[in-house]
């Protein structure tokens, strides 16, 4: 959960295990999120971007990449992986899963404005990209990386995605949608992992 008592709980948890790590010469993969960012609309995001952590769940992970950097002076190998967010069928907050869902309901997909953006990555991609990590030498760690697919969607692509991808199981779903000014920012730039580790993701929006 997110709210106050359970990021609290987590902060003091993840001191606890970079304490645990500076007594026992660890390497440490701290995950972050996006969201740090906040609403900066200078996108793509890189590692130098502005952050603007502007809710608990960001303020929090911003905590904890403040952590890992304090026990640098230690010597201790770590790096903050800013994830974008994750997709997988047991996800059913996230607006891909309920258009899928609304599909197979035969309901239509509503979309109120359709420029919004959405950084989206596969779990299996975000998985992949840790363990590409973990395979090069941990000296080579830069302290902050992106960890995003190669693009960001829209909410208009993610539903016309949808929409094609429903045509193959023989669903014919219809989008309906609604103008507004709606704005939202969500696009990480993520070379310089993709640069140290020789990896990108592999999974589309269509093939999510």
């Amino acid at each position: 959960g997110h709210n106050g008592e359970d990021l609290r709980d987590s902060i003091h948890f993840t001191k606890e295990v970079f304490l645990l790590a500076t007594d026992n010469n660890c390497s440490i993969i701290n995950i972050s999120s996006r969201s740090v960012y906040g609403q900066n609309p200078n996108t793509p995001w890189t590692e130098n971007s502005k952050l603007i952590p502007d809710s608990l769940y960001a303020l929090a992970k911003y905590s904890s990449e403040l952590l890992a950097e304090t026990i640098a002076k230690y010597k201790v190998v770590f790096t903050n992986i800013r994830l974008a967010g994750l997709l997988a069928p047991t996800f059913e907050d996230r607006i891909v899963n309920k258009f899928i869902h609304y599909s197979i309901s035969n309901k239509e997909i509503k979309i109120v404005g359709g420029k919004q953006q959405f950084a989206f990555l596969d779990v299996r991609d975000a998985a992949a990209g840790i363990i590409a990590l973990l395979n090069i030498p941990f000296k080579n760690w830069k302290q902050i990386y992106n960890l995003g697919y190669l693009k960001s969607y829209t909410i208009k692509e993610i539903a016309e995605t949808v929409k094609q991808v429903a045509k193959d199981y023989h669903i014919d779903v219809e989008i309906k949608k609604e103008p507004s000014d709606a704005i939202l920012y969500a696009e990480l730039d993520s070379t310089k992992l993709y640069q140290d580790t020789k990896w990108q993701p592999q999974y589309n929006m269509e093939q999510i």
